[in-house]
């Protein structure tokens, strides 16, 4: 595979490398069973309750058992994330409301995920109007061990109506942080707005740019969501106007020497782009960046050790 082959390639396995409504780890190790269900050895009856929403019989067991209350479990999850991540509303709405004084809210399992990030990847709406409520959602810059914001994690897993909820609520009580989360690249270098491009997802994308989102942030080698947009058939022309409209630079050159325009140009079934971007050059200031075009412009990558 050549070198564009692995940008492609790698991107790919970018696109899919989320937790897609995978809010909570399979319980490692040793299993006990409880009323024909199974649950990890080590955990407590509380957690056991949290799990199966039953509010009653965790409210009577709750005021005895205050080892119970800040226990963790092998994976790192406390009895509120476990309430959470199995959508137990009743006790997580409880825990959060009347038992606050017992929780990190910050608190982040052995994998980096904290209770924002869970309900960011299940799109709760619900809990999350309850955590705004109680002046109680976890700070927004915290990241999973894939290095995931919530921001992102809502993006990739299609919870648009809780994303603009959430941001609403960042844009108030966080504005400074929301400009720094909202360009947050993870582990594979792919941030919110680059997934959205990667899924032609308009709606999103113009959401995030609104919010602040860079159109000129670059991956490790150097594409920009532009880059990425002439790259991707499913990127659609509007896309593309759209990340124009708000400043992105046609002439950024990614590791390979390649700008947008080499992208659309050196894909055959990518001509209206091209010629929507060649259109765009010579009503622009940039004008003189397309009279130099070279279309065969490739830099020499140095061979990796």
């Amino acid at each position: 595979m050549g070198r564009i082959g692995n940008i492609v390639n790698n991107l790919f396995w970018a696109y899919y490398a989320h937790q897609q409504n995978k809010s909570r780890m399979e319980a490692e190790g040793p299993y006990k069973e409880v009323r024909g269900q199974k649950y990890a050895e080590d955990w407590n009856q509380l957690f056991i309750f949290a799990n199966e929403n039953k509010l009653e019989e965790l409210k009577n067991l709750f005021p005895s058992a205050p080892s119970f209350v800040t226990a963790k479990d092998s994976n790192g999850f406390d009895l509120l994330q476990v309430a959470i991540s199995n959508n137990s509303i009743d006790v997580a709405k409880y825990l959060i409301s009347e038992e606050s004084s017992h929780f990190d809210f910050n608190h982040q399992n052995n994998r980096g995920v904290n209770i924002l990030h869970i309900i960011s990847i299940n799109g709760d709406l619900e809990i999350l109007d309850c955590l705004i409520k109680n002046n109680k959602v976890p700070n927004c810059d915290l990241v999973t061990s894939e290095m995931e914001s919530a921001i992102f994690l809502a993006v990739s897993n299609n919870h648009i109506d809780f994303l603009s909820k959430l941001i609403a609520h960042l844009k108030e009580s966080a504005p400074e942080k929301l400009k720094e989360v909202i360009n947050y690249q993870n582990s594979h270098g792919v941030s919110a707005l680059l997934l959205s491009v990667l899924r032609n997802d308009i709606q999103t994308a113009k959401l995030l740019i609104d919010s602040g989102a860079s159109v000129n942030v670059v991956r490790k080698d150097g594409s920009s969501p532009l880059h990425i947009a002439c790259t991707f058939e499913d990127a659609s022309t509007d896309l593309v106007k759209l990340l124009l409209d708000n400043g992105a630079d046609v002439t950024l050159e990614n590791t390979f020497g390649w700008s947008p325009l080499h992208q659309a140009h050196n894909n055959k079934d990518f001509i209206e782009k091209y010629e929507f971007l060649r259109s765009y050059l010579t009503q622009s200031d940039k004008k003189v960046y397309l009279d130099s075009f070279d279309p065969e412009k490739k830099k020499v990558i140095p061979k990796q050790e």
